[in-house]
């Protein structure tokens, strides 16, 4: 499942030793409509990043590391177009020992 890769902003998992690098994973997400600005942004990251984590997924990762999170909006008022892009660099973890 997805929801269990790990994600850091670091390049490391503490505990854990990067074994495989397997590329990078991106994802974007975006929403137009909700009750606040916040909300917006929230659902804008929340499918941004299960994007990114689907892709890893798919190449078999532990984790993503190094990952960055690029925010856009059309304005401060609802119903405002937000759009999320994050990114980050797939990898396979060994547990330390």
């Amino acid at each position: 499942m997805s929801e269990k890769i790990l994600l850091s902003t670091t390049h490391e998992i503490p505990g854990r030793i990067t074994t495989a690098h397997l590329g990078l994973v991106a994802g974007a997400g975006g929403k137009s409509t909700g009750t606040s600005s916040t909300e917006m942004a929230r659902e804008a990251l929340r499918g941004a990043i299960t994007q990114m984590r689907e892709t890893a997924n798919e190449l078999g990762a532990d984790a993503i590391v190094g990952v960055m999170i690029t925010a856009t909006s059309s304005g401060g008022t609802n119903n405002r177009p937000h759009t999320v892009l994050t990114s980050g660099t797939a990898v396979k973890l060994k547990v330390e020992s």
